[in-house]
């Protein structure tokens, strides 16, 4: 048994769309509070905040809060944490939007996902995948 399985791709009823965007969505918030706390809620400040806490979480513990707090995780395709040029690459990538929407024909990742060579898998005791 594995604390790690993957997640479909999209359009999968399994896929977790919902997830990643309530992830991003805590993660965002969580900046914003940052932001407004520290910088006079300057929105450059506001998307620094997010970046640097996106790349700095995914490239240590392999999630950043909000994923954490939902059971997501970002992984290299080799299974291992991701680096930190991955993890930078991947939420700058993430900041355009676009890619996020994209998806891989050959296993449905996000194109920020394929840029950043990692995957997203869900945390925790299931065992489908």
């Amino acid at each position: 048994m594995t604390d790690e399985t993957r997640v479909p791709p999209a359009g999968h009823p399994d896929s977790l769309w919902g997830r990643r965007f309530l992830a991003v969505s805590i993660d965002w918030a969580l900046s914003s509070a940052v932001s407004a706390g520290f910088f006079d809620f300057d929105p450059m400040a506001t998307l620094a905040v997010f970046i640097v806490e996106r790349v700095l979480l995914t490239a240590t513990l392999g999630s950043s809060f909000g994923q954490r707090l939902v059971g997501l995780g970002i992984r290299r395709l080799d299974g291992g944490v991701p680096s930190i040029a991955q993890a930078l690459m991947r939420t700058l990538a993430l900041c355009l939007l676009v890619p996020v929407g994209i998806t891989s024909r050959e296993d449905g990742r996000g194109m920020h996902d394929v840029w950043a060579r990692t995957r997203i898998i869900r945390l925790g005791g299931s065992t489908t995948s």
